[in-house]
């Protein structure tokens, strides 16, 4: 009687850590899509997180925008401009998304909207007082 219950306690333990690698695995995968990429200029380190993962087609969505120089300085109170498109179909973003500071070095992009599957360009041209560059990221949808 003794090994039964020692038997079905360890299934039930199997049994409960199988169900946490799932939920943990899929919280992961859930998570923010993210990418990082070094300005045209080498001035600054750029990274994003779009609010969805996979980033939504025909759907207005946010990004976060992480802006580093390249001694891992926060990049505060720069002016971020946004542009993007389809380079093979010769068309850019259907609507204009705009950039926010919300301080850190980072900067809210508000407006990204991605009308058909296929390549696009993301760009973010960052100014500071001394230093303009650009950054661009490239996204298959």
């Amino acid at each position: 009687m003794r090994r039964f219950k020692v038997g079905l306690v360890v299934k039930k333990c199997a049994f409960l850590l199988g169900c946490l690698i799932i939920a943990v695995t899929a919280y992961a995968e859930s998570g923010d899509q993210t990418a990082e990429a070094i300005s045209e200029e080498s001035h600054f380190r750029v990274s994003y997180k779009a609010q969805y993962d996979p980033v939504p087609l025909n759907q207005i969505h946010p990004w976060v925008l992480h802006v580093e120089d390249m001694e891992g300085n926060l990049v505060e109170k720069a002016v971020v401009t946004v542009d993007g498109g389809m380079p093979a179909h010769n068309h850019g973003l259907p609507t204009e998304p705009v950039a926010t500071e919300l301080g850190g070095g980072d900067y809210l992009i508000e407006g990204i909207k991605f009308s058909m599957t296929g390549s696009w360009e993301m760009w973010f041209y960052i100014q500071t007082e001394t230093i303009t560059d650009k950054v661009k990221f490239e996204l298959e949808m």
